[in-house]
């Protein structure tokens, strides 16, 4: 599965855009962008965090200890006087893990390492999200202005050469003003979309430093997102979270009623006493007596594992939700951009045929302004399906992700 899906990406993320080639890969562009987001650096810190607190559980803390003293004595005697001794004492001890814990120990670490990875992998996916939002707002609002910006000149080159023919009396002033109050309210829309398209170059900006999001080009369609969709429904990672937060739960669970029974303490220690006279070995052993500390722990670690048994299905449930809602509207996006294409193709012939007829003065230029109108709106819902086909695909690509941690 993942060698085709790769494969069906590689193809899908290199295609070209409005006649343009890149000269990296879309899919490299977007990864790259996650990656250096702050969010995702430090989820990253997180899963080096989590190795580190995996070692400590491990390897537990059960450190032995040294102890040691040293004093002067003093001792009265009637027959020589008071006699004076240097004793020390020095000793050895180390708390004992039960067994069990050792093993749900090393349970708790590898859990933890692994939900560390998880997190980082929600973490990126959320931020190719954010990604897909920010980007096809700058895109849609980029391609409107651009298209507002030719509609307009549009408009003005067939006013212009309707001013000609005003002059020879061959034409009426109501057309010429309806063209270029057409062109004028073109112009304020580019102006408009481009003051969108640069704020949102901005927070995108924001968000990924470094990125030049005029490098990424993405031409979605159906044949594109049905390759998608036909891979196996993904594991989200907010439910490989969730899941691995039960694991948890249930091994701290674990360990708590361990901990009812508290680990000993053995140890050994050496005695030098009246200047070396008397000597002692002596081995210890202390437990420290349970109380109602102990207890209300493990209730409350068993009442976490409830917990985390509902947030598993909450997250089953969003997920399902989500990504069936994801996969509906990136298959409707792309009929529909499929069928707008077909609507705009046709406008666009129609506008051409309208102006050879209107040449050869077979066709009146009201009929070619409404027409001319028609196209306009067409070309611009063109724009608008073409955004909402691209964002569809970049949530589809951020849920099929696969995820590594580095």
């Amino acid at each position: 599965m993942k060698t085709s899906l790769i494969a069906a990406l590689s193809i899908l993320l290199t295609a070209p855009a409005f006649g343009m080639q890149t000269t990296t890969a879309p899919g490299a562009l977007i990864l790259e962008a996650a990656n250096a987001s702050p969010q995702t650096q430090a989820a990253k810190s997180a899963v080096t965090e989590a190795r580190a607190a995996a070692g400590r559980l491990r390897a537990g803390e059960y450190e032995v200890q040294l102890t040691g003293s040293v004093g002067q004595r003093t001792a009265e005697d009637a027959l020589r006087g008071d006699l004076e001794y240097t004793e020390w004492s020095a000793g050895l001890s180390r708390a004992v893990r039960l067994p069990g814990k050792r093993g749900t120990d090393r349970d708790l670490a590898d859990i933890g390492i692994a939900l560390a990875e998880a997190r980082y992998a929600k973490t990126r996916q959320e931020v190719m999200l954010n990604f897909a939002e920010l980007w096809a707002e700058w895109n849609y609002a980029t391609d409107a202005a651009e298209m507002s910006r030719r509609l307009a000149e549009d408009a003005e080159r067939i006013a212009g050469r309707e001013d000609k023919s005003l002059e020879l009396g061959a034409s009426r002033a109501i057309y010429v003003d309806q063209l270029r109050a057409d062109a004028g309210l073109l112009r304020l829309e580019a102006s408009r979309r481009k003051l969108d398209a640069e704020n949102a170059r901005d927070r995108l900006s924001a968000m990924f430093p470094g990125l030049n999001v005029s490098d990424v080009e993405i031409t979605p369609d159906v044949d594109q997102i049905t390759t998608l969709l036909a891979e196996p429904a993904p594991d989200l990672a907010a439910v490989q979270a969730a899941r691995l937060s039960l694991a948890q739960a249930e091994a701290r669970a674990k360990r708590s009623r361990l901990d009812r029974a508290p680990d000993p303490t053995l140890g050994v220690s050496y005695g030098n006493e009246f200047g070396g006279r008397e000597t002692s070995v002596m081995a210890t052993l202390s437990i420290p007596l349970g109380g109602r500390a102990r207890n209300a722990a493990s209730r409350e670690a068993n009442a976490r594992v409830t917990s985390a048994s509902a947030e598993l299905r909450a997250a089953e449930l969003e997920a399902t939700r989500w990504l069936d809602q994801t996969r509906r509207e990136a298959l409707t996006a792309a009929a529909t951009l499929q069928r707008v294409e077909t609507a705009a193709a046709t406008a666009r012939d129609a506008m051409e045929r309208l102006e050879k007829g209107y040449a050869m003065k077979a066709v009146n230029l009201g009929d070619l302004i409404t027409t001319r109108r028609a196209l306009a709106q067409t070309e611009m819902a063109l724009v608008e399906h073409r955004s909402m086909a691209q964002k569809a695909y970049l949530r589809l690509l951020a849920a099929y992700s696969a995820v590594r941690v580095e």
